[in-house]
């Protein structure tokens, strides 16, 4: 597929407030082994900027595992992904990793149009920061 046939459509342009991507972490875990969640998270930071910082070598990574893809369609690819996606005006001002509650709590109320809940969750609920690395970590430079 040429570069140029490639389109992106944002959910936010569709009124949809949800998060493009999270990680899940079972709430069991997390209470059993806090410095392991707190390690991994930091090890994907780490991993997140790198992307962002140099997407060729990340898609050369990946390319050099599957002949199937085409770099300059992937770099496209990412390089929409990072600037509209990844590192969004919210995570300018606010750092990776961050969450707006309020946004939160619409998206659990927009999926809950479509969905039936067992039991609503609140944003408070499914969303722990301390696990986060330190604010200043997780700021974009």
């Amino acid at each position: 597929m040429p570069v140029d046939d490639i389109v992106l459509m944002p959910m936010a342009d569709y009124g949809l407030k949800l998060y493009g991507n999270t990680i899940i972490i079972n709430p069991r875990f997390a209470a059993d082994k806090p410095e392991a969640v707190r390690a991994f998270l930091h090890a994907f930071l780490k991993g997140l900027k790198d992307v962002v910082r140099r997407p060729v070598d990340a898609v050369d990574a990946v390319v050099r595992r599957d002949e199937t893809l085409k770099k300059e369609v992937e770099l496209e690819r990412l390089r929409m992904a990072i600037r509209d996606n990844i590192v969004t005006p919210e995570v300018k001002a606010d750092g990776y990793g961050a969450v707006d509650f309020a946004r939160l709590a619409e998206s659990i109320d927009q999926i809950g149009l479509v969905y039936t809940f067992k039991a609503k969750p609140k944003a408070d609920e499914i969303f722990d920061a301390s696990f986060l690395p330190p604010a200043d970590e997780r700021k974009v430079h």
